[in-house]
């Protein structure tokens, strides 16, 4: 069974001091990440619950955009794991 699970690349900082927010894929011990262009300043990432923080201006927003993106891409690892047991994790990356 794969898992699926938003992170914050700090690993990926940029100049202004930025960072990607990606959902991390894992099947079989392979990871794999897929990216909707999401970027954010350290410290304004809460890193405990894996949401965006309440003092950023425009948190509800961006928590319900990564929710529901989490919600779709979790959907379809669980519609691909059951039509298609051997799907690996560049492949589920390649679907969305």
């Amino acid at each position: 069974m794969a898992s699926v699970q938003s992170v914050f690349r700090k690993d990926k900082l940029n100049a202004k001091g930025e960072a990607p927010i990606h959902f991390r894929i894992i099947k079989n011990r392979k990871v794999s990440y897929v990216t909707y262009g999401l970027m954010m300043p350290e410290s304004q990432w809460d890193f405990k619950n894996n949401k965006v923080k309440a003092t950023h201006k425009n948190s509800a927003g961006l928590n319900s955009f990564i929710s529901t993106k989490f919600t779709e891409l979790q959907d379809q690892v669980f519609e691909f794991e059951t039509v298609n047991k051997e799907l690996s994790t560049k492949d589920q990356k390649h679907k969305t």
